[in-house]
């Protein structure tokens, strides 16, 4: 064990082993497919994410793989790719949010 801490290594022996890492190229697949079908099949993520790309006048790819590419150099404007990955952050945390609260609560809101 790593830690020295007696409460850390309690805890870390009270737990189950972990799974195995799993080297599947079929699994890493299925993770972005359920990606892209969570942040912009959806139609609550999607508008969502339409709604502040409308604002700032942008036309992003709607493939997952694409927009993370594309989020790689958004425009020439320095100031306005740092403003583009903070609408993408502020977008994934409120899809995940709202996946959440429909998850635990059964309440959904529109986007």
């Amino acid at each position: 064990m790593r830690s020295r801490n007696p409460i850390i290594q309690l805890l870390k022996q009270c737990l189950p082993p972990a799974d195995p890492i799993s080297n599947s190229v079929s699994d890493d697949k299925f993770a972005w497919k359920t990606r892209q079908h969570l942040y912009f099949d959806c139609q609550y993520s999607s508008a969502v994410w339409s709604y502040f790309m409308v604002k700032v006048n942008l036309q992003p790819p709607k493939c997952f793989d694409a927009i993370l590419s594309w989020l790689d150099r958004p425009s020439s404007n320095s100031h306005l790719v740092l403003i583009i990955r903070f609408i993408y952050q502020a977008s994934k945390y409120a899809i995940w949010k709202e996946r959440n609260t429909r998850i635990h609560s059964s309440i959904s809101r529109p986007p």
